[in-house]
């Protein structure tokens, strides 16, 4: 009686006149008629646009056919046969005349198409301009207004509201060209990009790509297959680059992908059937190798502290062990493609590459923070160990790789490689030069105070000299890093930001006024170099610039301490964060617990 009282009482009308007082509710005076008005002059200047921009048919299904023959590998979430059907419907049919479109927008999803173009025309235009195919006629260019377009296009949508598969393959289109074009490289953070991952999954999760459904067309069925389980890998990979939380869990998606074996022109989402076996073999592999990587990054990721050292360092080696087996080692990868390699072999070489180098970067990082830790803990043996596998990785196996990368990537990748890997490879060399610096700034710390540290005996000159070279090889090594970023800079116009940020270091570490600000830092001083280890980074260095200096591969000429020119120092110091060269152990500590600690007599390195 009281709940049909409220209800039918002057009470309820009082309550929201109040709360539309409060909130300033108004009945809104536009009408359905200037809405839909407003909506459609939009529609009429983006369609001018589209018009305007568009090169000639023949530019542009010649552009179509080079992106399902190479570019398709890398950017496997469109069915050839449906989006060739709907560019005909929009654009025309498949002619190679000079003749003007006027594109024909009549579904929903149209300028969805539409963006989905423009990014492959962008895309395919900067694969074609750096392999010089010659698929575009002198004179066009196709630039970065046509992403911003693209993007235009892409806001007509409301993403967060009713989505289609249509607009969800636009925004992974471009989440997918910035991985690779130049100009969203000049930032090495994910602010943005955990954000966009995010929106995108829970896109795939309202179309329910995360679920095993049965449908009557197998191609379709595929390539919801294909979308999730790269959505997926796009997670794992942002998660262990940057540290973000997963977003997907094995627990919420049953879909697998189709076996390889049993694709045929029926379900194939691209006409070559051995391209699409390869696409789908390399997702099924990285998955696999995948597996083991979420065990350590819900390790990892645990901030309530409740990691164990010791399930750590085993999860670890499994996947040491998975990797060398499954991937095995750069060298082996870096051989000159034959001139008649098909396109799937190309893709299957650089998915190897980039999986593998992506991989040892991340247990790079790992190896920094255990060695952190077991300084910590005044295991100093372990805290060595680590640092070394890092100047392993760093210096023995990634810089004899970096001249004959940088000077002609595709002698070992194909002119598609040199548009996928650039990108990745600029940031990869980065990454490892922050982790040569943080090596380089303990051996010139213990050689700036090597009599405060080490006390009088006559093994300490052995010591003192191994110092000496260890610090001088490093620092040679250091320049070949800087040496391959500029090149890459001046040859692919990227950022110089990090070569910049790289300089100053070096430049901060040249001065005495680094070492006095940190004279009583504890965490320097811990770790005491023994003369046997110092060797044996001596030996690391050697051996890989003893590869350098035999490479057929001229090195540039750099000089580490110099600024650019039009960069100012005030400018660089700026943009540097500092708290990399700050060695509080207590944050790394807090990542894998104060207390839960390796211990030597059950240490797996006896």
């Amino acid at each position: 009686m009281m709940l049909k009282y409220i209800r039918e009482s002057k009470m309820t009308n009082d309550m929201d006149s109040t709360i539309s007082g409060v909130f300033q509710i108004s009945e809104s005076k536009t009408t359905a008629n200037e809405i839909s008005e407003y909506h459609d002059e939009i529609a009429n200047t983006l369609h001018l646009k589209i018009k305007t921009i568009l090169p000639s048919k023949k530019i542009i299904w010649n552009l179509i056919s080079l992106f399902f023959k190479h570019v398709y590998s890398f950017m496997p979430i469109l069915d050839e046969i449906s989006f060739r059907m709907e560019m005909t419907r929009i654009i025309g049919p498949e002619e190679f005349g000079d003749d003007t479109i006027i594109p024909s927008i009549q579904k929903d999803d149209d300028f969805a198409y539409i963006g989905i173009l423009l990014i492959i025309l962008r895309t395919c235009y900067l694969q074609d301009d750096k392999g010089n195919g010659g698929c575009i006629s002198d004179g066009v260019q196709i630039g970065p207004e046509y992403i911003n377009l693209a993007n235009m296009c892409l806001r007509r949508y409301d993403i967060i509201g009713k989505v289609s598969l249509t607009v969800l393959q636009c925004a992974f289109c471009l989440r997918l060209y910035q991985k690779v074009a130049p100009t969203f490289n000049d930032s090495f953070n994910n602010k943005n990009t955990t954000v966009y991952n995010g929106i995108l999954v829970q896109m795939a999760y309202s179309l329910g790509l995360n679920k095993d459904i049965q449908l009557p067309d197998q191609r379709m069925k595929n390539l919801r297959q294909k979308i999730w389980h790269l959505l997926v890998l796009f997670d794992i990979i942002e998660a262990y680059s940057f540290g973000s939380p997963l977003i997907t869990k094995r627990l919420y998606f049953n879909t697998r992908l189709i076996l390889p074996g049993e694709i045929d022109g029926n379900n194939s989402n691209n006409l070559d059937c051995t391209l699409e076996r390869s696409v789908v073999s390399n997702m099924i592999n990285s998955s696999n190798n995948m597996d083991p990587l979420i065990d350590i990054l819900n390790m990892i990721l645990d901030i309530k502290g409740q990691t164990k050292i010791s399930s750590l360092v085993l999860s670890i080696n499994k996947v040491e062990i998975r990797i060398a087996k499954s991937l095995g080692f750069l060298k082996d990868i870096l051989v000159p493609i034959p001139k008649n390699i098909s396109a799937s072999e190309i893709h299957d070489r650089i998915h190897k590459m980039k999986g593998l180098m992506s991989i040892k970067i991340y247990l790079s990082s790992i190896y920094q923070h255990l060695a952190v830790h077991f300084e910590h803990t005044n295991n100093v043996r372990l805290a060595l160990f680590y640092r070394k596998k890092i100047q392993c990785i760093s210096i023995g196996e990634i810089m004899p790789v970096l001249l004959p990368l940088t000077e002609d990537m595709s002698n070992y990748f194909g002119r598609i490689g040199v548009l996928i890997i650039t990108s990745f490879f600029f940031q990869s060399i980065y990454r490892m030069s922050l982790l040569n610096i943080e090596v380089l700034i303990r051996l010139r710390y213990h050689f700036y105070y090597f009599t405060d540290i080490y006390s009088y005996k006559q093994d300490n000159s052995y010591i003192y000299s191994y110092l000496s070279k260890a610090i001088e090889k490093l620092e040679r090594s250091m320049d070949i890093f800087i040496s391959c970023i500029s090149r890459l800079c001046k040859e692919y116009d990227y950022t110089k930001k990090p070569k910049n940020l790289l300089n100053v270091y070096l430049c901060i570490l040249k001065k005495n006024e680094f070492y006095e600000n940190n004279m009583n830092n504890n965490a320097l001083r811990k770790t005491k170099y023994t003369s046997d280890y110092l060797k044996q980074m001596c030996c690391i260095y050697d051996a890989a610039l003893g590869n350098v200096t035999n490479s057929p591969y001229p090195l540039d000429s750099v000089d580490t301490y110099d600024f650019e020119d039009d960069t100012s120092q005030e400018d660089i110091f700026s943009l540097i964060d500092f708290e990399t060269l700050n060695f509080d152990i207590i944050d790394y500590i807090n990542q894998f617990g104060n207390d839960n600690f390796v211990r030597e007599e059950t240490s797996l390195f006896k």
